[in-house]
């Protein structure tokens, strides 16, 4: 699928173009893009959150796709760009390789592991750098996934304020119930 065919799709699906990286799996990845913050809306019993959104190349497939950076993988891609040896303003110059681990039964027990490649070592291709430039502009997608999760965030609070808890409508006479 075409980057600029994404621009009106936000949620990530299956071969929808996004990266989901899922538990047990190693990943090679070049960042492409700057980094977009993005503040989610609240799901189930979890707070609102901010992710990175960026475009990486997939080393295993080489496809361009858009990648949702989470907390974990974020705090590791910071050390880098602050650190002398891989140092970087805007997009690195090294392939970043990502290790999801298993921590426990559920899908949220995962420990994520970023490792930065040599850099300069790999490039970008000259394909690749055509892609790139064809793609649309990532800060736009961005506004539109952000619009999207303002749109989730007011349906949680809606115009008419915090939901109420819902009152019984029959009560319980304590003398009914069999001890």
């Amino acid at each position: 699928m075409k980057m600029s065919e994404l621009d009106t799709k936000y949620q990530p699906q299956s071969n929808s173009g996004f990266l989901k990286l899922e538990k047990g799996k190693k990943y090679v990845l070049r960042v492409v893009s700057e980094l977009f913050p993005l503040q989610k809306a609240p799901f189930r019993e979890s707070p609102a959150k901010v992710v990175f959104i960026c475009r990486v190349i997939d080393r295993a497939d080489g496809k361009l796709k858009i990648f949702e950076m989470g907390n974990q993988v974020y705090s590791q891609y910071l050390s880098y760009a602050k650190d002398p040896d891989y140092a970087f303003e805007d997009v690195p110059a090294f392939e970043l390789k990502i290790t999801a681990e298993s921590t426990g039964p559920l899908a949220q027990n995962v420990k994520y592991v970023a490792q930065p490649g040599i850099p300069g070592k790999v490039t970008l291709t000259s394909e690749e750098k055509e892609e790139i430039s064809k793609a649309s502009d990532i800060k736009e997608f961005v506004a539109k996934l952000q619009e999207k999760e303002q749109a989730k965030m007011s349906n949680i609070v809606g115009d008419q304020g915090p939901i109420q808890d819902e009152q019984p409508t029959n009560t319980i006479n304590p003398e009914d119930i069999p001890f």
